[in-house]
């Protein structure tokens, strides 16, 4: 027996609901339908359905017709040459900033695996290593491992390779890394979901290992921008974390070994998690600002003034922070803003402020776990007022 139900929707959007709803609602009752007839079909009582369908005017080619508006809804979606026009504009086609994103996802991963670590007791010890090598064969190479929390499958669907999707935003995220107030209990240096982008300033085809730490199966897969689809293979012997290897060129590579200042390693300021940076095997020591000692939320740096503002984990600042007596910079979770917050504030076209008065400006490191400092999308700048 079949159900008619006779619907008008009053929009295109109303429309395409209804249809999705109804064909649901068939998936259903076809489910039903096979399951009794398995379970009990040579049983004399035999339990039927009273409706075996249902049927709606939403698919009625004279009924469509007569509608005011289009019987479907519509969505932006991207194409994948787009990320290609974004990926370098966004970044300053700059290869170190691609290392930056990947390191912020690293961290990102490490500190949320040492939360629920720190919850069931567990010990761990958080830990990413970048390395840049010359392969055997003749080719280059840029890899980041990290024994973080890893990636499950759907993880790798629906943020991972999706752009701007962040899985901060995911109510799974929420429950494991939220209070019951809704405050996050950890802090991140990711936030827009765009790193796997960013990666391709780095090279032109990435290859990703990884396991989430309370999954059976790892995966890895390979894709480029210019990749239709990404096949996704089983990794059972992958470790808990993800490692992202990069083919580089030859001037790429020689880009990060012969930089006397080793930008690629100055952009994470904490001690913790540890970052190992590596160059053919060897540990490299740069002329890096001295690390921010970091306990119990506080950081620790010498002759740095702490200051106390609501909302903000910690704030310190200092002048002459390191040896090359850089100043002016501002670090956000550990993450250098590149771009000098306080130039320009002797412009006169800008309201008088306290920033006028000072001919110099000090180093400011801030730990804002509640996201109350406001980025722009390439996090190379601060939106707005500090």
């Amino acid at each position: 027996m079949s159900l008619y139900i006779d619907i008008r929707p009053n929009s295109g959007i109303m429309y395409s609901k209804m249809v999705k709803l109804f064909d649901d609602i068939q998936k259903e009752l076809d489910t039903s339908f096979a399951i009794l007839g398995e379970m009990y079909g040579r049983s004399k009582e035999y339990y039927r359905l009273r409706y075996r369908r249902v049927k709606t005017n939403l698919k009625n080619k004279k009924v469509i017709a007569r509608l005011p508006y289009v019987a479907e809804a519509y969505q932006f979606e991207a194409d994948t040459d787009l990320f290609k026009l974004l990926v370098g504009p966004l970044y300053g086609y700059d290869e170190t900033f691609g290392v930056r994103e990947l390191i912020q996802n690293a961290i990102d991963a490490c500190l949320e695996y040492e939360h629920k670590c720190k919850k069931l007791g567990t010990p761990y010890i958080p830990q990413v290593q970048i390395s840049i090598d010359k392969q055997k064969d003749g080719s280059y190479s840029f890899t980041i491992k990290d024994n973080g929390k890893g990636m499950n499958i759907s993880e790798i669907k629906n943020y991972y390779l999706k752009a701007g999707a962040s899985f901060r935003n995911s109510t799974e995220y929420k429950i494991e890394n939220h209070d019951e107030d809704g405050t996050p209990l950890i802090r991140r240096t990711g936030k827009f979901g765009i790193g796997v982008l960013a990666s391709f300033l780095i090279g032109d085809n990435i290859e990703v290992v990884t396991k989430r730490f309370n999954s059976e199966n790892g995966f890895n897969f390979q894709a480029n921008l210019a990749s239709e689809y990404i096949e996704v293979n089983k990794y059972d012997t992958a470790p808990v974390g993800t490692t992202v290897s990069i083919k580089i060129s030859e001037d790429t590579y020689y880009k990060f070994v012969n930089d006397p200042q080793k930008k690629f390693a100055k952009w994470f300021l904490l001690s913790h998690p540890k970052v190992i940076y590596k160059i053919s095997g060897v540990s490299i020591k740069t002329k890096q600002e001295e690390k921010i000692e970091l306990t119990d939320n506080k950081q620790f740096l010498d002759d740095a003034v702490r200051l106390d503002f609501s909302g903000f984990d910690d704030i310190i600042w200092k002048y002459s922070y390191n040896e090359n007596h850089e100043k002016r910079q501002i670090a956000i979770n550990g993450i250098v803003i590149p771009d000098n917050y306080f130039s320009g504030r002797k412009a006169s076209n800008i309201q008088k402020t306290v920033y006028n008065e000072l001919d110099d400006f000090p180093f400011v490191s801030i730990l804002d776990r509640n996201s109350l400092i406001d980025l722009e999308l390439n996090r190379n700048s601060i939106r707005g007022e500090l």
